[in-house]
């Protein structure tokens, strides 16, 4: 194609605003299939979850009154995973699985806090240089295998999250999630990319749902239903794995 040919083509093609508000469009079509897709019970429990969970993180079933460290944290897992869901939905599943990836990292890093109470004073009380160093995302698993506690995302998990999300790659084509192979632009619904995420999703919030209990000191009532609300969740995210499992056999096991 020669010079002016090109200048031609590029006449009709969108720039600015317009742009802009044909890409919000073409995901909100997105969204809409992606409504059809999920089940009912899929964004009931997650739903339920994270309004406990937004709850928890604002004191609303009252304030112990002391810096809300916890608090913030619970509060900042609820922002990661909405926001990670809301790309899903709208077709932005490496953008969503990058979220996830970093909710993930704060899930493991709740439940070593959740069942040791000492590391929590110690990345409170540390600085910037002290909590690089000793809680980084790596550090955090070890010191979970060490203490011979399960890791909530272990380094397989983490190392999927990251190839599909976070580290660009010359044999990981982006937004691929069909059988065909065919890499896809952003915004392009994809069943087993919305499955996917929100599998990943799921699990990372029910681990930091159930650390929440203790870290946040939540009373009987409250707790209760978080973790009840954690366990519902469970059920529908085996059927989002049978259904990744539907088109990549293998993925979950």
């Amino acid at each position: 194609m020669n010079h002016d040919s090109n200048q031609r083509s590029d006449a009709n093609v969108l720039e600015g605003a317009e742009f802009l508000r044909a890409v919000f469009d073409f995901a909100s079509q997105c969204e809409e299939r992606s409504e059809q897709y999920l089940t009912r019970e899929m964004n009931e429990q997650l739903g339920t979850l994270l309004s406990l969970l937004d709850r928890a993180s604002s004191c609303w079933w009252g304030c112990r009154g002391d810096l809300h460290t916890a608090e913030h944290l619970i509060g900042r897992c609820c922002s990661y995973a909405m926001g990670a869901f809301a790309l899903a939905r709208s077709g932005f599943y490496d953008e969503s699985i990058a979220l996830t990836r970093t909710l993930g990292e704060i899930a493991n890093l709740c439940y070593l806090f959740a069942t040791d109470s000492v590391a929590f004073r110690e990345w409170t009380d540390a600085d910037e240089r002290g909590r690089r160093d000793k809680f980084s995302p790596l550090k955090v698993r070890l010191a979970l295998e060490q203490r011979q506690r399960p890791v909530p995302i272990d380094q397989n998990r983490y190392r999927q999250l990251s190839e599909k999300g976070t580290h660009v790659t010359p044999h990981i084509p982006s937004q691929m999630y069909n059988v065909s192979g065919v890499s896809k632009a952003g915004g392009v619904f994809q069943e087993a990319g919305l499955f996917f995420c929100f599998a990943e999703i799921g699990h990372a919030l029910s681990i930091v749902a159930h650390c929440a209990v203790p870290l946040c000191t939540l009373g009987r009532d409250p707790a209760e239903r978080v973790n009840r609300a954690a366990n519902a969740l469970g059920a529908a995210l085996r059927d989002a794995r049978s259904r990744v499992n539907e088109s990549f056999p293998g993925t979950y096991t």
